[in-house]
């Protein structure tokens, strides 16, 4: 059976959740945020905007120049290459939550845009 904090720390998350519609919308606005910055630069991404968000890139060297840049600016992201991503493509997955802040996800934004200039515009 479940320990008394286990029970404890599950029942505050159910009341965050019943009672946290504004982490959910912010939680919305940062992925909308940033989902939309990456696209608008040139990133190829996945369908939709979510809680994590791929850049698809079409070689390990490309994904590897990204991630070693993001981790240059104190930025982690996790990097996925073949033949772990799909269609021998490779990628690097940003996790988006409520907590970030909008200073955040506009840092995170720019320097994605920084190193597209520099490592992907063809």
């Amino acid at each position: 059976s479940p320990s008394p904090a286990t029970i404890a720390s599950t029942r505050a998350a159910l009341k965050l959740l019943r009672n946290g519609s504004n982490l959910r919308k912010q939680l919305w606005k940062n992925c909308t945020q940033l989902y939309t910055h990456l696209n608008t630069v040139g990133y190829k991404l996945g369908p939709e905007p979510g809680p994590v968000i791929a850049a698809i890139l079409d070689t390990p060297r490309q994904a590897l120049q990204l991630w070693h840049g993001l981790l240059e600016h104190n930025i982690y992201v996790n990097l996925i290459l073949p033949p772990a991503a799909p269609d021998g493509k490779s990628l690097v997955r940003c996790s988006v939550n409520a907590a970030h802040t909008n200073e955040q996800i506009a840092h995170v934004g720019a320097t994605f845009e920084k190193l597209y200039q520099q490592f992907l515009a063809a």
